[in-house]
Parts: structure tokens; C-alpha cells; sequence
């Protein structure tokens, strides 16, 4: 991969994927709301400028720390991500069509969409 988009912890070797997708996951929200390079600075103007609820998103998915990192169930459960009324509204936040994406990214997401979601109030723990 390239070394902008890499986790941290990649380089020693010793890493989990959901850790790291997390972490790569983080770097494309976070450069596709402030249109800025790679990179997980969470203190540039732009990034600053951004609305709470996505600052804090991205600055969990941006964890140095893989084991407190948020996982992909907090994410879905995430206030910035709980508005979403279904799959499609989802993958609206993210710039496009359901058709846009590939069909497996699409089950896969309409998979976890019909498991239980959790309150915000279990949000932190995850």
C-alpha cells in the first residue's frame, strides 16, 4: 500500500485487517469532506472547520491505538452514520448511487444493516 494510507501499525507487521481497514476507512472520509491529501492530521483549518459529529468519527477511526480504534459495528452505530434510514442512504454519505458500488460491498452493508443496532448510549464501549 501506499505509505499515507498505511495504519500505523503496519509497519511492525503484527496487525489485525478490521483495525487497519478502519484506520484506511478514516483517511477516505476524512479526505473526501476536506479535499485534502492523505494524512491524520485532526488539528489542519479545514478538518477544524468540518461539523462535530464528523470530526469525532473520524478522529476515533484515526486512533493511533488499533485496540481502542472503533470498530466497523461502532461505526455503524455512530450518531453521524444513525441517521441513515438504510443501506442506500448509507452509501449516500459517501458520495454516490447504490449502483456505483460493487454488489459486495452492498450485501455486505445490507448484511450488517439487518443485524441489531446498538443505542448511542453503548457507543462509547464499542
Amino acid at each position: 500500500g501506499t505509505p499515507e494510507w498505511m495504519a500505523p501499525e503496519v509497519q511492525s507487521k503484527d496487525y489485525s485487517p478490521e483495525p487497519v481497514d478502519v484506520w484506511g476507512l478514516g483517511l477516505m472520509l476524512r479526505r473526501m469532506l476536506t479535499k485534502e491529501k492523505a494524512s491524520a492530521d485532526l488539528i489542519s483549518a479545514t478538518f477544524l472547520a468540518l461539523e462535530i459529529p464528523v470530526k469525532d468519527i473520524i478522529a476515533r477511526m484515526l486512533d493511533p491505538e488499533p485496540r481502542s480504534r472503533i470498530t466497523l459495528r461502532g461505526i455503524l452505530n455512530d450518531p453521524y452514520f444513525l441517521g441513515s434510514q438504510s443501506p442506500q442512504d448509507l452509501l449516500s454519505l459517501f458520495g454516490g448511487k447504490e449502483s456505483r458500488h460493487p454488489p459486495e460491498v452492498v450485501a455486505e452493508l445490507e448484511r450488517a444493516w439487518s443485524e441489531p443496532r446498538s443505542n448511542t448510549e453503548s457507543l462509547r464501549k464499542t
